[in-house]
């Protein structure tokens, strides 16, 4: 009598495209019979595994390591299932498999709202609300950096950030006291993937010193005034 048993039945990881991911399978003689087996793959993807294991004795156990590629274009979070089988050398009918799925990480983010505008007085503090979205497969962190004239404060990096989660940032921007009106600056606010740095994002934030005459005629600071 012969028989085999692959565990584990199904696995999976994740890691960056271009990287190799190592699984390790167990092949058990659960015959009656010494035996030796032939390793089959169905893969679309890289790999590498021994081509034989045995001979394994009754309730002998074996282990060998199955290596996935994944291909440095999936970008786009694609997976691959690999079909491993363990094939008996004496009678071929007598086989088992395990299926193993290796997905490429893939970073995405958003941040929204992609613009906003609001307007105060010289001296005065606007703040904005943006909503940052890890929309992408892994777990990551963010850097933000701001492109502005006028002063502006925010956290340097948020996160790290499950996928699907998100995250509200406060933006503030100073106005400055000698601002006159009309005046506005624009901030670029820009999140970047430390997942993966070539995936960024950015909103822009018009402030603008607003025109109300009776504010400035009354509460106008004195350095402004003539």
């Amino acid at each position: 009598e012969y028989g085999v048993m692959l565990t584990p039945e199904t696995d999976a990881a994740q890691d960056d495209p271009g990287m190799i991911v190592t699984y390790q399978l167990q092949v058990t003689n659960i015959g009656l019979n010494s035996d030796s087996y032939d390793i089959l793959v169905d893969s679309q993807w890289p790999y590498q595994a021994p081509l034989t294991i045995g001979p394994l004795d009754p309730e002998e156990d074996s282990y060998f390591d199955f290596q996935v590629t994944i291909p440095v274009t999936a970008t786009n979070g694609e997976s691959d299932i690999a079909t491993v089988t363990v094939q008996s050398q004496t009678i071929p009918e007598v086989l088992d498999s395990s299926e193993l799925t290796t997905t490429a990480n893939f970073y995405d983010l958003s941040l929204t709202p992609s613009s906003d505008e609001d307007d105060g007085y010289p001296g005065e503090q606007i703040s904005y609300t943006l909503n940052l979205t890890n929309l992408g497969n892994v777990e990551d962190g963010y850097d933000l950096q701001s492109d502005s004239l006028w002063p502006v404060t925010m956290p340097a990096s948020v996160g790290p950030l499950e996928p699907g989660a998100s995250v509200d940032i406060t933006i503030l921007v100073d106005i400055p006291v000698n601002a006159l009106p009309g005046d506005f600056d624009v901030a670029t606010i820009t999140a970047t993937s430390q997942g993966n740095n070539s995936r960024s994002v950015s909103s822009t934030l018009t402030t603008s010193v607003a025109t109300n005459i009776f504010w400035y005629r009354n509460f106008m600071p004195l350095t402004m005034k003539h």
